[in-house]
């Protein structure tokens, strides 16, 4: 059983954290606890359960490593101490630097819708009621799109079960969740499926 752990904050969220289910700990924004019904605040712990039972976590970071590896191996590949560096390795250093965390963020961005839907269906699963689940992520976005997080950095916006931050545009298209409307359509599919 993960440890539970109540963040004081008003912008309603919940998120997973822990590379394994030994030390994962699921935090849930007091926000969350007043604004969400029982039967909701349930379904989405248990969403953050299925992160953990899928072991979203330790597949992120693990992403993020190896692909965040390939740049550091490719300049140590070109054989060239740091005194022959020339113009033309002085660009390849620079565009890995520039690509490797790109391509970071671009696997993220598609793995992570993914694995946003497999923690709903077994949040879904747990719960035994996706409805409940489905109308959380509806009443959290509508509570964060009135009165967005003012704490915290956008950098750690994945965590969260839905953005708490305002997102400009160009963001938006960005994102690492999928949209709520899709997520809330699966749900709906496969509460009419149960």
């Amino acid at each position: 059983m993960p440890r539970i752990a109540i963040i004081n904050s008003e912008a309603p969220n919940a998120f997973a954290v822990g590379r394994n289910p030994e030390i994962a700990v699921i935090a849930v924004t007091s926000g969350a606890l007043s604004l969400l019904r029982r039967e909701e605040l349930e379904a989405v712990l248990a969403h953050e359960l299925g992160h953990i039972k899928n072991s979203d976590m330790f597949m992120s970071t693990l992403i993020a490593a190896i692909v965040g590896a390939v740049g550091p191996a490719l300049l140590l590949w070109s054989g060239r101490s740091r005194k022959e560096l020339g113009y033309t390795q002085l660009l390849q250093a620079v565009l890995l630097f520039i690509f490797v965390p790109l391509a970071v963020f671009l696997i993220r961005a598609a793995v992570s819708p993914s694995r946003e839907y497999a923690a709903d269906a077994v949040g879904a699963a747990i719960s035994g009621n996706p409805h409940a689940l489905g109308n959380a992520l509806i009443r959290i976005e509508d509570s964060i799109r009135e009165n967005p997080s003012t704490q915290g950095s956008p950098a750690t916006a994945h965590l969260f079960i839905i953005n708490p931050f305002r997102t400009r545009r160009l963001v938006h298209l960005l994102r690492t969740h999928p949209s709520t409307e899709s997520r809330v359509q699966r749900l709906t599919e496969m509460a009419e499926n149960q």
